[in-house]
């Protein structure tokens, strides 16, 4: 058995073991039952171990590195764009003040739209005043 990635966290560890399962690539990760019993012990070291049968070694280690180059690839790809979208943030927040003035109705009070008036009226006069 060959050593073909170390983890921090079991959760990485057990994901790239399914990744390689799927690709018909036989994995262990090796002390994952001790850990699980005694977590401290392996507490600030890379203790988790994803191995693979010697034949299979060269094909897992293509596979985790394809794997690596897409999630760098789309890192670099969020850094490049801004990163956080500011635009989908203020329509999610709209849509969900939307579902609750739908949900409470008339019983919301506000000083946006006149007594009595409808959650539509409510929503209306809060988009108008965002946006």
């Amino acid at each position: 058995m060959k050593t073909v990635a170390t983890f921090l966290n079991p959760e990485e560890a057990k994901v790239a073991r399914s990744f390689l399962v799927a690709n018909e690539i036989e994995a262990i990760i090796a002390g994952e039952e001790s850990l699980s019993v005694m977590p401290h012990i392996g507490m600030g070291t890379k203790s988790y171990q994803l191995m693979v049968d010697d034949e299979d070694e060269n094909q897992a280690l293509r596979l985790l590195a394809v794997v690596e180059e897409t999630h760098a690839a789309l890192r670099a790809e969020r850094k490049e764009s801004g990163g956080f979208d500011t635009k989908r943030l203020f329509l999610g927040l709209a849509i969900l003040a939307s579902i609750f003035l739908i949900f409470i109705g008339n019983s919301y009070s506000s000083e946006l739209a006149p007594e009595g008036a409808s959650a539509a009226d409510y929503i209306s006069c809060w988009l108008r005043n965002v946006f």
